[in-house]
């Protein structure tokens, strides 16, 4: 049984669709074996009867503020302003 020559261009196009293919797999952003993440500590709480994480980002209380820093051991960022605030405001 005789084959059938393979043609020039059907052989191309296959090579370049495997160049092309290794070329964006190479560029794509892969993750690194061990990276640093941030890390933030968060409460645990219920919120309409589900369990729900939070984190203290900023009060306007110094006072509060000083008190959250330690208990959540990250800082919380004194923001006198939002005392002043309306509720809609936020």
């Amino acid at each position: 049984m005789l084959k059938k020559p393979v043609s020039l261009i059907g052989r191309n196009i296959a090579t370049i669709i495997v160049v092309t293919t290794l070329a964006i797999s190479a560029c794509t952003n892969q993750s690194p074996t061990s990276a640093e993440y941030a890390q933030l500590p968060a409460g645990k709480a219920y919120a309409e009867g589900k369990e729900i994480y939070f984190v203290h980002t900023e009060v306007s209380d110094p006072g509060i503020a000083e008190t959250l820093t330690n208990m959540m051991k990250s800082p919380v960022l004194k923001c006198l302003i939002l005392g002043s605030l309306k509720h809609s405001q936020i």
